[in-house]
């Protein structure tokens, strides 16, 4: 590796330098390019340490730097959950008169909230997960906790794909059948700026059947883990823009299964005599959308820690 400053370029075998100085190096870079606004590909991705070889992963947990709680590791890539908020936040207040707009939260307010939200329960349940899957990460998505209504949503969804290779594709005729309480989740009742979840990189395991056979497996799950959720439709927008900001291209064969939503849990709608739940997802080739998915067939599904 090369070194160079005032003309002078210094040589470094990175490879021959001990664990400590790899160690405290990367640290150094990391809260350098923190400082500067920029996000490292290497640091970014919430939860997990994906991507990381194998023996890297063992110098995580050498005496000089014991692993990272859950709660450590989600903080250190707050500023790509910030960002994926402001940018849902701003699409809701483009479309509202000015008293009726929502304030931005600080990040002193929303790091306190998450403090008092992400309990010890919850962080066992992330770390059991993460222990049992060394692919598995969640990205911590902060949900402004407002309700909207479905001509929100959809200017929300649209504004994402404003930064997209192709414009978000909503159905309006099925959101328009939800009310606001269905289409956000969100509980602006408790005073509370941000509506938080953990959602993960991948689906999750045996949860694939029909909607009443999801719906009768996620209530099983509930009743160890009660605060499991199917993300909300404006869960999915804010869990878009936050994948962006921590540098997913969401415009390759990857996109899909990462961001694929089942929102079985809502109720079924008809359209054209037909039985449907909404589905939400960035297709491979970057553009997004929130569909009408048949009750008839079996389905997938993305549980979250809520």
């Amino acid at each position: 590796m090369e070194i160079k400053s005032k003309g002078v370029i210094i040589q470094v075998q990175v490879e021959k330098q001990p664990d400590k100085w790899l160690l405290d190096s990367a640290q150094e870079i990391a809260a350098a390019a923190e400082a500067r606004g920029l996000i490292l590909p290497a640091f970014s991705g919430g939860l997990a340490l994906e991507g990381y070889k194998p023996e890297a992963q063992q110098l995580m947990v050498t005496k000089e730097t014991p692993s990272l709680s859950a709660q450590e590791v989600i903080t250190q890539n707050f500023k790509a959950s910030m960002l994926g908020y402001r940018a849902v936040l701003g699409s809701l207040n483009s479309s509202r008169s000015r008293p009726e707009r929502v304030a931005l939260a600080s990040k002193e307010e929303i790091l306190s909230e998450f403090k008092h939200w992400y309990t010890a329960p919850k962080q066992a349940y992330a770390e059991e997960a993460l222990a049992a899957n060394p692919t598995l990460r969640f990205s911590l998505v902060m949900t402004p906790n407002r309700l909207v209504n479905s001509q929100e949503l959809e200017k929300a969804a649209q504004d994402f794909g404003d930064g997209q290779p192709h414009p978000t594709t909503v159905f309006e005729s099925l959101l328009e059948q939800y009310q606001a309480e269905q289409l956000s989740n969100t509980h602006p009742e408790n005073n509370q700026a941000v509506s938080f979840s953990l959602i993960p990189n991948q689906l999750t395991n045996d949860m694939d059947g029909t909607v009443d056979e999801q719906c009768a497996k996620l209530e099983h799950l509930k009743s160890e883990h009660p605060f499991l959720k199917v993300p909300s439709l404006l869960d999915a927008v804010a869990y878009w823009q936050t994948l962006r900001a921590e540098g997913h291209r969401l415009t390759d064969d990857t996109a899909y299964a990462r961001t694929y939503i089942s929102h079985f849990d809502l109720p079924t709608v008809q359209l054209e005599g037909i039985s449907y739940v909404p589905q939400s997802f960035v297709s491979i080739d970057g553009g997004a959308g929130i569909f009408p998915s048949s009750i008839k067939y079996g389905q997938i599904a993305r549980i979250a820690i809520g």
